[in-house]
């Protein structure tokens, strides 16, 4: 992948692969340190080059894990479902077992902060424990929840409020639960959305993943603020930067995400499992995620806080009611160079929705500039071709689609695109063989060639007809072949003495049948009663 600032939003740092699952990702503030627990019974110890410091093995699967802010703790959680069994592990920065509590069940999630640290377990109970001489010693167990309480997060007291050290677990029929370590006090912020993992924020308020692949805010007070849908499948793991301006979150789908505050996605990386668990450096920098394909994914994130900053102080200029031209160049290349047209196109479409042919223009001049430093981004060269297609630009449209239909997964809408331009063209024998390829094979280069030579030779001596069909067939797979679209628009124009209806003469070759599809008949093979027709 080219540079961050050179048209990308994000790249992968390095990637590192273990026996099993990684379900649990935590990451000192800085992403210093990275510990990582997986259903292979390991807990692993990486820095932020990727460089293993060690693995400890556990007496079950590690389903959670928690690093102090120094990196001096790392805390595991273990699970074993039959019989049920869970235990809490500390480990120094040596990876050697310090102390260790264990449960009648497994542990979902664990936190730690300075001396305390807290778990919850399949049996519905938050316990908070004091880690003193080697030992774990239990401060408090509270029952929460019926059906699952999956994410914990401590919220640092406040001086200033006169708060006291709390832990808010998410309790998923319930919602958020605020216990008061010094007094055991349970109050409840009430959301039935089905709350997973969970990030406390400086403020103190904290931000969870739900099984509507969505986030939302929450306080102590009662406030909640939900942010529309990420995913179709629930979000699991979540982090956000410092300033809270930077959110990212994994999900059942597969996929690491990060975004705004407001909701906005910035860009999404797939992984070929689900994303159990993230975590952000404070200044959005840095990510890592840990997901069922086995492996701890780290990613260097170009959209950093401090750039969110800025990109929102530009969007507040833009949606001024008359922005100037100079703002909107800035917003152009700030996305641009960072990777973010997608974004940018979406925010563009709420700013200027009043302003349809503005509009219009300044997308195919955003998408055009990113396919500068991104050739490659088949979906990119869909979009494009869809905005030419409706300036009525039907020839570079179908440059674009061309293009967009080498992804397999984009072909059949790209050809099906491609066809209709050809269509409004007038050269419908093109247009045929688009919406026959859609679900046939790609012509190869040598392919290519024959048609061309064939085509050419058809024009040479005369049987403009024929040769007018088979540049149409060429042009339908490769618009930018030689002098293929010259010679269709030369013939197209009137050269030669034939009419649409000699067109169905044409005695195709095997590569043109395989382009028309099936159905295309060889003189050869009707009776002679039967070629008029």
């Amino acid at each position: 992948m080219a540079p961050l600032g050179n048209g990308n939003s994000h790249r992968v740092a390095w990637r590192y692969r273990t026996g099993g699952s990684v379900i649990s990702v935590a990451a000192t503030a800085d992403c210093r340190l990275i510990a990582a627990g997986s259903v292979d019974r390991f807990v692993y110890l990486l820095d932020r080059h990727g460089t293993l410091l060690w693995k400890a093995e556990q007496d079950n699967e590690v389903w959670a894990t928690a690093i102090s802010a120094d990196g001096s703790l790392i805390i595991a959680g273990t699970a074993r479902k039959n019989p049920a069994f869970g235990s809490i592990n500390v480990l120094d920065r040596s990876g050697a077992n310090c102390a260790r509590a264990v449960l009648g069940a497994p542990v979902w999630s664990v936190a730690v902060h300075e001396k305390y640290v807290a778990a919850t377990s399949w049996d519905g109970c938050v316990r908070v424990y004091e880690y003193l001489g080697g030992l774990l010693n239990e401060l408090l167990c509270v029952h929460v929840g019926e059906k699952g309480v999956y994410g914990l997060t401590f919220v640092p007291c406040d001086l200033r409020s006169g708060r006291k050290l709390a832990v808010a677990a998410a309790v998923y029929e319930k919602g958020i639960a605020w216990i008061d370590i010094s007094t055991g006090v349970v109050k409840y912020v009430l959301d039935d959305d089905g709350i997973y993992g969970m990030k406390s924020l400086r403020g103190g308020d904290v931000v969870a993943a739900t099984r509507r692949g969505g986030a939302t805010l929450y306080n102590a007070e009662g406030a909640i603020h939900r942010l529309p849908s990420w995913s179709s499948r629930p979000l699991c793991g979540i982090s956000m930067s410092s300033n809270g301006l930077l959110i990212s979150a994994g999900s059942f789908g597969g996929t690491l995400t990060v975004g705004t505050r407001a909701g906005d996605i910035l860009w999404s990386f797939a992984t070929d499992g689900e994303v159990w668990s993230c975590s952000m450096s404070d200044d959005g920098r840095w990510l890592c995620a840990g997901s069922g394909d086995k492996t701890i994914h780290f990613v260097e994130n170009g959209c950093t806080a401090s750039f969110a900053v800025d990109l929102l102080a530009l969007e507040a200029r833009l949606s001024e009611t008359a922005a100037s031209e100079s703002t909107i160049e800035e917003f152009l290349d700030l996305c641009v160079m960072n990777g973010l047209a997608q974004y940018a196109a979406i925010k563009l479409r709420q700013i200027l929705q009043g302003k349809p042919g503005f509009l219009q223009d300044l997308l195919v001049k955003l998408y055009q500039r990113h396919l500068e430093h991104n050739p490659e981004d088949r979906l990119m060269h869909l979009s494009l071709g869809e905005l030419l297609k409706g300036k009525g630009e039907y020839q570079r449209a179908v440059q674009e689609f061309q293009r967009a239909a080498v992804d397999p997964i984009l072909k059949v809408k790209a050809l099906g695109h491609a066809g209709d331009c050809f269509a409004q063209l007038g050269l419908s024998v093109a247009a045929r063989s688009c919406y026959r390829r859609a679900r046939d094979a790609d012509l190869a280069t040598d392919e290519k060639r024959v048609l061309y030579n064939l085509a050419r030779s058809y024009d040479e001596n005369g049987l403009h007809a024929e040769a007018f069909a088979h540049y149409q067939l060429l042009i339908a797979v490769d618009v930018d072949y030689a002098a293929a679209w010259e010679k269709t628009e030369l013939l197209g124009t009137g050269r030669g003495d034939f009419v649409a209806s000699d067109i169905r003469r044409s005695d195709y070759t095997g590569i043109t049948v395989g382009l028309l599809g099936p159905n295309a008949p060889r003189l050869r093979d009707m009776a002679e009663q039967l070629r008029p027709i």
